[in-house]
């Protein structure tokens, strides 16, 4: 069985749990000792005094304190504290339990390369001390959204020449060189920045920035800027306090007050009613795991690839009356997994869609999402403009009068480029499919399999995708999809020629839909034949209703768990649609999930 692995936000999320207090022994006083922190950073940590509503809130909620200390220097780097000395003598001075770390503002997305570089030395020095660090991860400007989850100074150029703006390198620099040099930091913005040198140094995040940008989706958005668009208001503050609260005692802030006092000091005063939306905002971007469901080992996914041009036409989902992100909503009844489609050029002529949806572009922004949430990500590359099923393999139009080997490049560079680039941005995919529903070949005319019967042209095709795949990540599993649910004959006959041509791969995805590909009796027998034949794992990996639980508990009781698992088709849009009605509210057909994901839970 494969493993999800899909996990880098969360795990360091997780990280940060901190579990130093030990049990008293019999008779020594119950109540476990303080947790000491040191805050470092400068501006975005002071004001407010955001320590203090952080020490404020655990007084309130009785369990156990938090005692903080500050190095706090206006406009600081990281840089500066280590140059200094201060910053490292104070992390010297007294036994800390946790040392959190806040980079100046812009830092991380214009010059990551010394956030990380003395981000490590500073590491170093709390783990000196037998204490764990944690990154306290800030919000974008309120003027340039961009720089949270960034995006590629190519595609958006205003953010780039902001970007190049405020660094201050115009006179020595220009701008499409700083962009090269700085292109790390400008794709993977502050989430990047801080996520992959926590990821490096084992430390903790305080994923403040995340809450923040929830907090300003919801309807009505939250004010949590300064009139500068840079520093927090009291409500800023308070989140992040909140988002510290969860993350330091691994405890949710819901029902805490809003109004934090010290003495006669006022420290927050929220109204009751925001102070909690701020907590649920703030739980859920610390601890985003399913609130009805546990995970479970078998994947239960969905190909949710038409949501952003919904999302994009006004559609909003709701889980039970409830309005919710739709990730937020699959994974609160079990699903696991998501499956995105990529097209070559979506907005070529004839293409998929003249916006450009499932591009290279819109992939990112989706894959970002989906590891965000910590699914498990299976990317299906249609190598095509538009469509590609079983009676529609057309090549992209830019490789129309690619043959043979120039061709076999064309595909290998593709594959290539489209998973560097997940892979940068921190979500590259856990699977990948080369190629949709190949039953009949693609890459029409050349890789038309069964007109052309030349199984070696085809299969070299199929090769450079996954050589190109795995030079980016060894590790990523590699499926081939095929049409035949219920058709044992043309799934041997397949499979036996292309394994005779060397075609190496990780998993077999049949697509089943009962009008094209038989009975459930069929489907069953078909893949526990297959099961008992080949030494691929399997999976359907298209199917909608009727018949979801038939179809999952025929996958997951193939013989010696051979079953990896499902995806729904589109359950936001298709037949009926499955699982949403037309206005995104979730209907009665889902609730078979939560279920499934109990009984397969104590079953594995």
């Amino acid at each position: 069985m494969i493993q999800m692995t899909r996990r880098r936000i969360l795990g360091l999320l997780a990280s940060a749990v901190l579990l130093i207090a030990q049990a008293p022994a019999f008779g020594q006083e119950t109540h476990p000792a303080p947790l000491k922190v040191l805050f470092i950073g400068n501006s975005y940590t002071s004001v407010n005094d955001l320590p203090a509503v952080v020490a404020g809130l655990a007084e309130a909620a009785g369990g156990r304190k938090i005692e903080v200390d500050r190095h706090l220097v206006g406009g600081c780097t990281l840089e500066k504290h280590v140059k200094d000395q201060k910053a490292i003598d104070k992390i010297r001075a007294e036994k800390w339990d946790v040392v959190v770390l806040q980079e100046q503002s812009l830092r991380p997305v214009i010059d990551r390369q010394s956030m990380h570089e003395f981000s490590r030395l500073l590491d170093a020095e709390v783990k000196k001390q037998g204490a764990k660090t944690i990154f306290y991860l800030t919000w974008a400007r309120q003027h340039i959204p961009d720089m949270q989850e960034g995006a590629d100074p190519a595609k958006s150029p205003e953010y780039a020449k902001v970007m190049y703006g405020i660094s201050g390198v115009s006179k020595t620099t220009d701008l499409e060189t700083w962009c090269q040099q700085q292109k790390a930091g400008l794709v993977g913005g502050l989430n990047g920045a801080y996520l992959d040198i926590a990821k490096e140094l084992g430390a903790g995040v305080a994923p403040v920035g995340i809450a923040w940008k929830m907090a300003l989706a919801t309807d009505p958005p939250f004010v949590l800027h300064n009139p500068d668009k840079s520093h927090p208001n009291p409500t800023g503050t308070y989140l992040a306090a909140c988002v510290f609260y969860a993350t330091l005692l691994d405890a949710s802030p819901v029902g805490l007050p809003g109004k934090i006092q010290q003495g006669d000091k006022v420290l927050a005063d929220i109204p009751d009613d925001q102070a909690k939306r701020l907590q649920e905002i703030a739980w859920g971007a610390v601890k985003p795991v399913p609130r009805k469901a546990a995970p479970s080992p078998f994947i239960l996914g969905a190909d949710i690839s038409w949501v952003q041009e919904q999302e994009d036409q006004g559609t909003r989902f709701s889980d039970h009356g409830q309005q919710k992100d739709i990730l937020t909503i699959l994974k609160d009844n079990g699903f696991n997994w998501i499956r995105l489609r990529v097209f070559v050029n979506p907005q070529a002529p004839k293409g998929y869609s003249n916006k450009g949806y499932c591009d290279l572009d819109h992939t990112l922004k989706m894959a970002k999402r989906v590891t965000a949430a910590g699914m498990g990500f299976l990317l299906d590359f249609h190598y095509s403009d538009t469509w590609a099923d079983p009676g529609h393999q057309v090549k992209p139009a830019a490789w129309a009068d690619l043959h043979g080997a120039e061709l076999e490049k064309a595909v290998h560079d593709h594959t290539q480029s489209i998973m560097a680039a997940l892979k940068q941005q921190g979500a590259a995919p856990d699977i990948v499919q080369i190629g949709n529903e190949i039953s009949n070949g693609f890459l029409w005319p050349d890789g038309n399999v069964w007109k052309s019967g030349k199984w070696d042209v085809f299969c070299g095709l199929i090769k450079a995708g996954i050589a190109g795949a795995k030079e980016v990540d060894p590790a990523v599993k590699t499926m081939i999809h095929l049409a035949w649910g219920g058709q044992n004959a043309q799934s041997r006959s397949f499979l036996d020629k292309a394994l005779a041509q060397g075609v190496e791969f990780d998993i077999l995805g049949q697509s089943y839909y009962p009008k094209w590909h038989g009975t459930l009796d069929e489907l069953k027998a078909n893949l526990m034949d297959l099961a008992g034949r080949y030494k691929q794992d399997i999976m359907v990996v298209e199917y909608s209703v009727p018949n979801i639980r038939e179809i999952n508990d025929i996958v997951h009781g193939l013989p010696g768990e051979k079953g990896l698992g499902t995806f729904i088709w589109e359950p936001t849009k298709w037949e009926g649609p499955a699982l949403f009605d037309g206005q995104g509210n979730t209907k009665p057909e889902i609730d078979v999930y939560p279920k499934m994901v109990e009984d397969y839970g104590r079953k594995r």
